[in-house]
């Protein structure tokens, strides 16, 4: 998931991303690529996030009331998931 989310961060920025990736080509119909767990999971958290709004997604993770700023943590993750989105499209992983 690491290499997902960089790989996203990049695309994002529109800068030089000089990283020599294993798995390239992660649209590839492969269980190595399109159909490894990373991107499944990512491709499943988009969804669902989508589904039932991200707040909803995140669930219990931002229950603790030790935790400030949920609001901005929540857009982040929205933020996250959508340049993670904009990534795979790119990639044409489905």
């Amino acid at each position: 998931m690491p290499c997902i989310v960089r790989r996203a961060a990049f695309e994002k920025w529109q800068g030089s991303d000089g990283t020599i990736y294993v798995y390239e080509d992660l649209g590839r119909d492969d269980p190595d690529y399109s159909g490894f767990d990373d991107v499944r999971s990512a491709m499943m958290a988009i969804t669902e996030s989508k589904r039932v709004g991200v707040r909803r997604w995140l669930g219990a993770t931002l229950s603790s009331n030790h935790i400030t700023g949920k609001d901005a943590l929540s857009e982040v993750a929205r933020r996250g998931l959508a340049e993670m989105e904009v990534l795979l499209d790119k990639l044409k992983v489905k």
